[in-house]
């Protein structure tokens, strides 16, 4: 190679897509389709399948026209969390559109009436362009007069962006910690935005592929849902083959198929697996000479030793996730987990559906007499509610189209490393 690169640059995960990043053309061409119209795009999936790589490798190259170049396509990015609100989202949105809240610095009577969700705004212009309150460019400012928003108030909101001439993308990252009652809320701002000109770009984990539409009819049409979770084979042997010249390594077939059974379907797993098997033979960079890597006994420690760090998160979260939103003599949330953890990892990828589940209750549970299948619809629901609520992140299981669905690809690799010992303590543990 011509050019040294840092072993960061190649694999794993880092702030900029890895030299080793393959394009999918069902997922990428979508995704540059979506960039190239207004609307509403949505990156699903289950976690760590590249959707914040996706986004932050075509938002830099592709502009509002679709052609690849180095102009940047301007952008906001806003991280959601348990706490997000319509309130919150819009005055985050506010303040990177330039505006600065004046609201604390107000000790009138008058403003001390004021609910919260009013805020007094100004907004800075530096040589035409817009500023946050911390910039540190030079040259005249120009404050305009301060002026009340409700920032629940689309009205409101939309005046204050077109004063600014406010045309960014907006992108909500994380959109799978917004609570149900909100996601539903932000359905009608999305389509109020978009129907006023403004782009929107939103990235969770889940599985299905209409959730946004699911909250709100009219958006049916109006969305580009596209899902990163599928990596086939021949492209995750793509990644590991690309990367390796970079660093003037070769891969056995040996270990590169054992890498790609062990990553179960996932490209952050991958990416993690070949990283971590370079930083333990000291390959840190671009090496002098090629280097073989023949020997297996340094990729299955370190696939040994990532299941060793994921166990204890999982068995956290598991805990956490048996207990439920309040209790119970039914104990369903943790029979459910039971039910999931009794399967093996090609039927957990392929989904456990419901009917399976009311089936292996009546089997299973001691009071099979007194559950009934509304009870389970309403605990199958709450999963997604649950984990929130629970703070399991990233969250293990989604639930859609009737189906309980794996998202987090790191309980299979733990299911997989399972002793017959360990997984029959581990369903006893869990046995209600």
């Amino acid at each position: 190679m011509e050019h040294l690169h840092k072993l960061s640059e190649v694999y794993g995960s880092n702030n900029e897509p890895p030299l080793s990043y393959v394009e999918r053309p069902t997922v990428d061409g979508a995704f540059r389709q979506a960039l190239d119209s207004y609307g509403i795009a949505v990156l699903h999936g289950r976690s760590k399948q590249g959707k914040s790589t996706l986004r932050k490798k075509y938002i830099k190259q592709i502009t509002t026209s679709g052609q690849i170049n180095k102009q940047a396509i301007p952008y906001v990015e806003i991280k959601c969390s348990y706490k997000t609100t319509i309130g919150s989202f819009y005055k985050d949105l506010l303040k990177t559109a330039g505006y600065v809240d004046y609201t604390q610095h107000q000790t009138t009577e008058t403003t001390q009436a004021r609910t919260q969700k009013n805020l007094n705004l100004s907004v800075k212009i530096l040589g035409g362009g817009i500023s946050n309150e911390d910039n540190q460019q030079t040259g005249s400012t120009k404050t305009g007069s301060t002026f009340p928003v409700d920032i629940e108030n689309i009205n409101d909101i939309l005046r204050a962006l077109e004063n600014v001439n406010f045309d960014k993308l907006i992108i909500l990252e994380d959109f799978q910690y917004v609570n149900d009652d909100q996601i539903a809320a932000f359905t009608v701002e999305f389509k109020h935005l978009m129907e006023a000109g403004y782009r929107i770009l939103v990235i969770g984990v889940w599985m299905d592929k209409g959730r946004l539409e699911s909250y709100n009819g009219d958006l049916e049409t109006r969305v580009n849902n596209i899902d990163c979770s599928d990596w086939t084979r021949e492209q995750m042997r793509a990644v590991i083959l690309k990367g390796a010249p970079y660093l003037n390594i070769k891969w056995s077939d040996e270990i590169i198929e054992y890498i790609i059974v062990n990553s179960f379907g996932n490209i952050g797993i991958l990416q993690k697996i070949c990283y971590q098997t370079c930083y333990d033979l000291l390959i840190y960079e671009t090496q002098p000479s090629e280097i073989q890597l023949n020997d297996i006994t340094p990729v299955e420690r370190v696939v040994s030793a990532i299941n060793d760090t994921i166990t204890n998160r999982l068995t956290g979260n598991f805990d956490r996730f048996v207990k439920g939103l309040s209790s119970s003599k039914l104990k369903l949330h943790s029979w459910i987990l039971r039910f999931i953890l009794s399967h093996t990892t090609d039927e957990l990828r392929k989904g456990l559906s419901k009917y399976n589940l009311q089936k292996w209750l009546h089997q299973h549970h001691p009071q099979n007499g007194n559950i009934q299948s509304n009870s389970v619809d309403d605990a199958l629901r709450r999963i997604v509610q649950l984990q929130r609520v629970k703070e399991i992140n990233p969250p293990l299981f989604d639930y859609s189209s009737q189906k309980i669905m794996v998202v987090d690809d790191n309980l299979l690799l733990f299911m997989d490393r399972l002793s017959s010992a360990d997984r029959i303590e581990l369903l006893e543990r869990y046995g209600g």
